[in-house]
């Protein structure tokens, strides 16, 4: 009963750092020299997701086939992680090509007329399907973490969760910001798909601990 109070605490503290992480873009873009300031961040975001599937995830991984499939000696871990960043590149590079945000002139999107357009109806195709598709990516991975945390069976192992979770949900939120900011969406009409992804772990916590608790 305890442990499962203490995950639902988790779940709307990581829902409340999701929601500022989303909205820091439009903050940081009101600012002189915004784009630079969006660009250094943005990377800056990837770095910390990047580094957690590197540093923490992808050895896990090597040890995890290992210990399953002792008699094979291929890299299996190794290929399947190459593999998810070359599909991530053929997402970016070919399927949604395109930088999204630099299909108009910053005179241009300026225009209350061209960002009203941009904002319900963007012309540019990459544009609009680039935040979409880091939105079911990014909620994807969340529901997970959300579950793998749900799931423990004991408070050592929720707070590391919790914190490893922390440590990026707002990276990644500031990073699904970007892509809708870039995407020249206003804060209020992305609001909606921000909040879908704030919430996606903390459902997947709720989830997990109301499967424990029923097991």
């Amino acid at each position: 009963g305890d442990l499962f109070a203490v995950k639902i605490a988790f779940a709307a503290a990581v829902a409340v750092v999701g929601l500022v992480g989303t909205f820091l873009p439009w903050t940081l873009g009101e600012r002189a020299a915004s784009e630079r300031v969006l660009a250094l961040s943005d990377t800056f975001a990837g770095g910390v997701l990047g580094g957690a599937g590197i540093i923490h995830l992808l050895s896990a991984g090597i040890d995890q086939f290992h210990a399953g499939l002792p008699h094979v000696g291929y890299p299996i871990a190794l290929a399947l992680a190459g593999g998810g960043f070359l599909f991530i590149l053929l997402i970016e590079g070919v399927i949604v090509p395109g930088h999204p945000g630099h299909d108009l002139s910053p005179t241009e999107s300026n225009l209350p007329a061209v960002q009203h357009e941009a904002d319900l109806h963007p012309d540019n195709e990459a544009s609009a399907a680039y935040p979409v598709v880091l939105l079911i990516v990014l909620s994807v991975h969340s529901v997970i973490l959300g579950v793998a945390l749900g799931a423990q069976s004991a408070l050592s192992g929720a707070v590391i969760v919790f914190l490893a979770i922390v440590a990026h949900k707002g990276a990644a939120g500031f990073a699904l910001g970007v892509g809708y900011e870039r995407a020249r969406f206003t804060h209020r009409h992305a609001f909606s798909r921000l909040a879908f992804f704030s919430v996606m772990t903390p459902l997947g916590i709720i989830a997990g601990a109301s499967i424990g608790q029923a097991l």
